[in-house]
């Protein structure tokens, strides 16, 4: 596979994603023109360029093809490597393995082109602390995007579980997988979240778990509480 001279060709995801949700919500917010043809959601109808299925589908296709530039979440781009080719000595070629290449952002500010790292990303999600809804409120426009300060990476989200608090209603449940799935959910939001910087994932703020852990407690099993708040 190779691209048509010079054009750069633009590698999206194929499949729905939140991953797609995120990247095309910050472009309608830094782009008026984007926002009103093509808009943000999990699937966009993009105006050019090919379809990779998940965030491998969209790196193999970067890998493979010269000039072309896509989108993947930040483990990706830092855990891919792809082959390169490197000079080793009278004109003999080798082959090597070098990481994804990938571009470093302008900010909200407009004061400094940011790495994507955990700490970055983390700075976007600190500004939005205290504007977070309740953790039974409407999180559907909470955005961490495009966030002022000048460590705050701009292309950022938080990453959602979707938990039906009336378990009950959920075929083959029954009160022990309701109890522990709500210890999972649990250990997830607090001592899960120390192996969250080694996958390349930020480590949820503390005022984040304690929303979290509210939101745990208002799972039931037939109306009756299976984790309560302290």
């Amino acid at each position: 596979m190779q691209s048509d001279g010079n054009k750069i060709i633009l590698v999206h995801r194929s499949d729905g994603s939140g991953t797609t949700f995120a990247f095309t919500s910050y472009l309608s917010q830094v782009s008026s023109d984007w926002s009103s043809r093509i808009g943000h959601a999990t699937s966009v109808p993009w105006p050019t360029g090919m379809g990779g299925s998940g965030n491998a589908g969209v790196a193999a296709i970067v890998k493979k093809v010269p000039e072309s530039m896509g989108y993947v979440e930040l483990a990706y781009a830092k855990t891919n490597t792809m082959a390169s080719l490197t000079g080793t000595g009278a004109g003999v070629m080798g082959s090597g393995l070098i990481p994804m290449t990938y571009a470093f952002i302008q900010n909200h500010d407009k004061t400094a082109f940011l790495d994507a790292n955990v700490n970055t990303t983390a700075a976007a999600a600190a500004g939005a602390i205290s504007t977070l809804p309740a953790s039974d409120g409407v999180w559907s426009n909470v955005s961490i995007n495009n966030a002022p300060g000048p460590n705050a990476y701009p292309i950022a989200t938080f990453t959602y579980l979707l938990v039906n608090p009336n378990l009950e209603q959920l075929k083959g449940m029954d009160k022990q997988k309701a109890q522990d799935l709500v210890a999972m959910l649990y250990w997830f939001v607090t001592d899960g979240q120390k192996y969250s910087t080694k996958l390349n994932y930020v480590p949820l703020p503390s005022a984040v778990q304690e929303l979290d852990k509210k939101g745990i407690s208002e799972i039931k099993f037939n109306g009756k509480q299976l984790w309560s708040y302290p």
